[in-house]
């Protein structure tokens, strides 16, 4: 059923379980696997941090970021495009770096 899917030498039956957001404590070796994949990855919540206690209220202060009226909200809109570029892209590394 798999023949020709996986690539040639690589074995079924190694799983292992990682979580590549908490790097430090869940290390998994460079080249363990034949093959990685993930599922949907999630956005950050609140990669500026405003650590609001009322989700209502930490959508509002996006939703103003994300249709910036000033140079002040366009600064940060553009440092929360990083941030979430930045954290998909430590996924992908981590998954080529394991693989």
């Amino acid at each position: 059923m798999d023949h020709g899917i996986f690539p040639a030498g690589a074995q079924k039956g190694r799983i292992c379980q990682a979580d590549s957001s908490t790097q430090l404590h869940d290390f998994v070796p460079a080249n363990a696997f034949d093959l990685v994949f993930t599922g949907y990855i999630p956005p950050l919540q609140d990669p500026l941090e405003f650590k609001l206690s009322n989700v209502d209220a930490l959508w509002r202060k996006y939703a103003q970021i994300c249709h910036p009226s000033n140079n002040r909200d366009q600064a940060r809109k553009d440092q929360l495009q990083r941030l979430q570029e930045d954290w998909y892209a430590a996924w992908v590394s981590e998954m080529i770096r394991i693989a």
